[in-house]
């Protein structure tokens, strides 16, 4: 394969020297690549792999024979993340102060956080990380290697809250029904979580804490949470 590459025009142009089997698998792609263009294709291509074989002798020096690297480089997943003005970051920044003042002397233990999840009956897959081991593809079954989706998966819609030391009862969402501001007040906080703080805390404070839902920010939400709730924290904050 060395000699191959050598016949041809592409390493002599790119002054590649014959040892290295990084160095032949970026030539041999791009002797495959000059392999199907011509003209001014090819001579964009190949100044395309002149950058890439520089980049790659600098790394070779910077990581080479000395720190014993080589190019053994970490593959890294890319993260998403939320794109935040300065506006939102000062907002956030002042309503952390906020309530790190307000839940001083551990109690922060005793916030209720609640939340509503659906969970699909379906099986998780995942097209990077969902793996099989087996000898081969013939040793397993399609059913066992292969995740059937459906347009329309079964699902349900699950409410809870959990503190530092306990939580309350799962609430069971009907299937078709959505969670309004009435169905919120009359079916979660009223039959789930109203009795459950009585016998769990046992006459200490507590305090009731909700994401900024629609049922949630409702002005009924606020006017039960008031009358019903020691404290709760409001979606304002």
């Amino acid at each position: 394969m060395d000699s191959l590459l050598y016949q041809s025009n592409v390493t002599k142009r790119l002054a590649v020297p014959r040892t290295g089997s990084e160095k032949v698998y970026l030539v041999l792609f791009v002797f495959l690549l000059l392999g199907s263009s011509s003209g001014r294709r090819s001579g964009r291509i190949l100044s395309e792999a002149s950058k890439a074989w520089q980049r790659l002798q600098y790394f070779n020096q910077k990581y080479g024979e000395d720190s014993k690297r080589g190019f053994r480089l970490e593959m890294l997943q890319i993260s998403r993340g939320t794109v935040l003005s300065e506006v939102n970051k000062r907002r956030r920044y002042e309503k952390c102060l906020i309530l790190r003042k307000r839940f001083t002397g551990g109690t922060h233990q005793s916030i209720v956080f609640s939340d509503e999840k659906i969970f699909t009956v379906e099986m998780a897959y995942n097209r990077q990380n969902s793996r099989i081991l087996a000898p081969d593809q013939k040793s397993i079954s399609s059913s066992i290697r292969t995740s059937k989706r459906t347009q329309k998966p079964a699902s349900v819609m699950v409410w809870g809250a959990i503190t530092s030391d306990g939580r309350t009862p799962l609430v069971f969402i009907d299937k078709g029904v959505k969670i309004n501001k009435e169905v919120y007040v009359e079916s979660i906080l009223e039959n789930a979580l109203k009795p459950w703080p009585c016998e769990h805390f046992n006459g200490t404070h507590w305090v009731f804490q909700q994401d900024s839902a629609p049922s949630h920010k409702a002005k009924m939400t606020s006017e039960w949470l008031k009358l019903n709730v020691p404290e709760f924290i409001s979606t304002e904050e």
